[in-house]
């Protein structure tokens, strides 16, 4: 589980993804802006993850943003991010979307979000 302000999330043993607080600014990976008291599975890209049979290994949230990493290594990210924290060069994203550019091709094993920024471990 991790939690930070304004939102929570926790990855459970079946490696299902769900987040609950403020739905603000995409928080929750869903188009749903307001709070929510109890838990809400995130959906969009990972639903499809899930229906390959692939499991959520781990979760991070940052301030208005959370990141996840797949058990096959791939690093999904949505929420808020105007200040890169995205690296999508977009200010928001209501889904997660799969992390693109020089990480897309690593195997990565850990993702951390802040206030303004994410970091990733990777196996290389």
């Amino acid at each position: 589980a991790y939690s930070n302000v304004g939102h929570s999330a926790v990855v459970t043993g079946d490696g299902r993804l769900f987040a609950w607080g403020s739905g603000e600014k995409g928080r929750l990976g869903s188009d749903r802006r307001d709070v929510e008291m109890t838990p809400i599975e995130v959906g969009g890209l990972l639903s499809e993850v899930r229906r390959q049979g692939i499991k959520i290994k781990a979760v991070s949230c940052g301030f208005d943003h959370s990141a996840c990493v797949t058990e096959d290594g791939r690093v999904f990210i949505w929420g808020g991010g105007d200040r890169g924290q995205l690296g999508q060069g977009t200010s928001a994203t209501l889904e997660p979307v799969q992390l693109s550019g020089a990480i897309a091709d690593k195997d990565a094993t850990l993702v951390s979000c802040g206030r303004c920024h994410t970091a990733v471990v990777t196996q290389d």
